[in-house]
């Protein structure tokens, strides 16, 4: 009984974590162009929405 718990509950946790961080590796690797005006364009919209959001909550 033990030994089908830690396979089908500890393992698959373990290996379910290993799995969405490849995943999330492999859509952030798509993200990474080597062209630095993309990377400055998205850091200009983050600072927008970042003072975007901070304009609503504290208003």
């Amino acid at each position: 009984a033990g030994l089908r718990i830690d396979l089908n509950g500890v393992d698959a946790v373990v290996n379910g974590v290993a799995r969405s961080i490849l995943r999330g590796g492999g859509a952030l690797r798509q993200l990474q162009t080597g062209v630095v005006t993309h990377y400055a364009l998205a850091m200009i919209v983050g600072v927008i929405a970042a003072i975007a959001v901070f304009a609503v909550v504290w208003r």
